[in-house]
């Protein structure tokens, strides 16, 4: 049997593992290697039968439990991956890869207290695997506890300098933490190992825009768009970057491909809107502003955008309903209460326009258009 398995021809190690265990069913050694020989030719339910017979003969025989959860797993039961990883530091509480097993599926199971803790365990027994400190940079990272994760992706990809999961994990957390220059650096060094993937050039183009290097930003997710069409994440930046730059034309081009392919995408509503906006194109951008709305009724800063782009098509009424909208979500949204008095003085009514702009002055001194809002009373 073991050379029939060292030999990769598993149906014939089965064969000689099975007569051997027929011969001596109360061996665990023999169940085990049968287990291993069935999980290894794809047999998992007949391989999860011989590792709970091989650990109800032993249960400290070698690896058994820890073999047991991995059967458990390819047959998505992970109830019983879980109990079986469990059992198996209970027999060994020095076996770091079943820490990491229960640590992996409480994460992913949303127990971010208990994955840490197991994660922790994990990496202190075996502190030279660059996937447990990955993995435990992840439940620090869903915890809140940024330096924490950060510190831990560094590791993992110290560990494993050329691979580039590490490398693009690490460039995130520095890019959210505001180490954009070291960020940069991570990501470079994740497309150079695998220049592949879409969402890496993503990334890049996200802290290239946060360095202040537009065209660089641009370029990125143009990238992105190159290795996969359908990539809409980078569709949607290379609009909203192609808009701000005046190049509205393609801006419309590059969203309405992101638009036929997911027209319920608030994104691509959102930015679609800005675009007919600057394009002068107002009942298209009411529209897809409109559309915005549906999909997030609670964001004060798209009712905004409804609401500019009903002032520029002349429908203060509808404007105004909308920075209602806006100042009911977020009360605090100055400009909101800015372009209100606008609409007020559009219609004619001015006691309605100087009541909310002088509350607005009083209410924030600091307003950073408090000139034009003053050129208004003072006009009036």
């Amino acid at each position: 049997g073991q050379v029939y398995y060292e030999t990769e021809r598993y149906d014939d190690a089965i064969a000689a593992f099975s007569a051997a265990v027929r011969s001596n069913p109360d061996s665990a050694a023999l169940l085990y290697d049968l287990a291993r020989a069935q999980y290894r030719a794809g047999e998992f339910r007949a391989a999860r039968s011989s590792y709970q017979g091989a650990a109800r003969v032993d249960p400290y025989y070698r690896n058994t439990y820890h073999n047991l959860g991995i059967t458990n797993l390819q047959l998505n039961d992970e109830t019983r991956a879980l109990e079986a990883f469990r059992f198996a530091v209970e027999v060994n509480p020095d076996d770091a890869a079943s820490h990491y097993r229960i640590g992996s599926i409480l994460l992913d199971d949303g127990d971010l207290g208990g994955a840490r803790g197991s994660l922790e365990r994990a990496v202190s027994l075996r502190p030279d695997v660059a996937a447990y400190h990955s993995r435990l940079a992840a439940a620090l990272y869903r915890q809140g506890r940024l330096q924490d994760a950060e510190r831990a992706f560094d590791r993992a990809a110290q560990l494993e300098p050329n691979n580039p999961t590490h490398a693009y994990n690490a460039a995130l957390v520095k890019n959210e933490r505001g180490s954009n220059q070291e960020a940069l650096a991570l990501i470079q060094r994740a497309i150079q190992l695998d220049g592949r993937r879409p969402e890496y050039y993503f990334t890049l183009g996200r802290i290239q825009e946060q360095l202040g290097s537009i065209d660089a930003a641009i370029n990125a997710h143009l990238m992105a768009v190159q290795r996969d069409s359908t990539y809409d994440r980078s569709l949607v930046e290379l609009g909203r970057l192609l808009n701000s730059q005046g190049s509205h034309d393609q801006a419309l081009q590059v969203l309405t491909q992101a638009y036929q392919r997911n027209p319920n995408r608030f994104e691509v509503n959102n930015n679609l809107g800005n675009v007919y906006l600057d394009l002068g194109m107002y009942d298209q951008s009411i529209r897809h502003f409109s559309t915005a709305v549906g999909l997030r009724p609670n964001e004060a800063a798209v009712h905004y955008n409804l609401a500019l782009a009903y002032i520029e098509a002349d429908d203060m009424n509808r404007a105004e309903d909308a920075l209602n909208d806006v100042v009911r979500i977020d009360s605090r949204y100055w400009q909101a209460y800015h372009r209100l008095g606008e609409v007020f003085v559009a219609r004619g009514e001015n006691d309605a326009a100087r009541t909310v702009l002088t509350r607005l002055l009083e209410t924030n001194p600091t307003y950073p258009e408090r000139g034009e809002v003053e050129e208004i009373l003072a006009s009036m």
